[in-house]
């Protein structure tokens, strides 16, 4: 177990299999973040914990968690980035679109160029999809099929 001294104060943070320090403190439960204060101003740990042992986060940028953890405040598992870098790492990221817009390949490594690449607008969905699978999986349907003849 590691602990810190600050204002005065001892904070415990636990260790785990993963790296993360998890501080004994609870989250908020809002938001999964844990919450310090600091000069009389309440400021969450991780950027504390940041600030202290890295450095100062510069205007406009944010941190993000590289473990995905909230309430990890290892400086090791945490990166300034911007706003939008955050977002499209994070799960809403993943969910509004922006995670699979910058992918550059396909599952099975194919790169999505113009020529790779073709658009499909179903139901209100607007995706791409890989040539060379699409053609690998017709191949593979009609083998199928000449077999079930």
């Amino acid at each position: 177990m590691r602990s810190s001294r600050r204002s005065g104060s001892q904070e415990s943070v636990g260790g785990s299999v993963s790296g993360c320090w998890i501080p004994t403190q609870k989250p908020r439960p809002a938001d999964g973040y844990v919450q310090r204060t600091c000069k009389k101003q309440k400021i969450s740990l991780h950027r504390l914990m940041y600030e202290t042992l890295v450095g100062p986060i510069p205007e406009g940028l944010v941190i993000d968690h590289l473990c995905r953890e909230r309430s990890c405040c290892n400086p090791e598992h945490l990166e300034v980035v911007t706003q939008q870098e955050n977002i499209c790492r994070g799960e809403i990221g993943r969910n509004s679109g922006q995670y699979n817009r910058s992918k550059t390949h396909c599952p099975q490594g194919h790169e999505y160029d113009e020529a790779n690449t073709c658009h499909s607008h179903q139901g209100g969905y607007i995706g791409r999809h890989c040539r060379q699978c699409g053609k690998a999986r017709q191949r593979a349907n009609r083998e199928r099929l000449k077999q079930n003849v």
